[in-house]
């Protein structure tokens, strides 16, 4: 009875957001982490919904789970990794690995570190979870977890 209830709250989402944004196919495979922070920022400071609909989400676009309002699909694969600099994309598109994932030492600490508490902030464990299996990962090695796996080890809310 308690897991109907959970899951009836949680198909709600969507319908209590009022305004909502649905994470465009554009944003799907990531990018750079200061923009996904600003857009995630102002979308929760205009009290907008993010929606992360059924399909992929890569890299800088799993930032749109620290959204003020936020649920997930489902069936989404969300993709985490380690964080990677510019000088590193010369490196990656040829199957390499950059020296220092294109970070010096104190810039990948500071950014793991970054990301970790952010995740915590918002969903306890997340970030716990972002270091153990996903921080050391770069280019195309990731962690997936589905959106049901995020719902019910982190309580992400689950869209209708």
């Amino acid at each position: 009875m308690i897991k109907c209830l959970v899951l009836s709250l949680s198909l709600l989402a969507t319908s209590a957001f009022g305004d909502t944004y649905e994470v465009e196919p554009k944003y799907r495979g990531g990018g750079n982490i200061l923009k996904f922070w600003l857009m995630v920022g102002n979308l929760s400071n205009e009290g907008t919904g993010v929606v992360i609909g059924k399909g992929g989400c890569t890299s800088a676009c799993t930032l749109f789970l620290l959204a003020e309002k936020v649920c997930v699909h489902p069936d989404t694969v969300f993709e985490f990794h380690g964080p990677t600099g510019m000088k590193a994309k010369p490196f990656l598109l040829f199957g390499l690995q950059p020296p220092n994932n294109g970070l010096t030492t104190q810039e990948h600490k500071n950014t793991v570190d970054f990301l970790a508490n952010a995740y915590n902030l918002r969903w306890p464990g997340l970030g716990d979870w972002f270091l153990k299996k996903a921080s050391g990962k770069y280019g195309y090695a990731v962690s997936k977890v589905k959106g049901i796996a995020l719902h019910t080890s982190f309580n992400v809310p689950l869209c209708h």
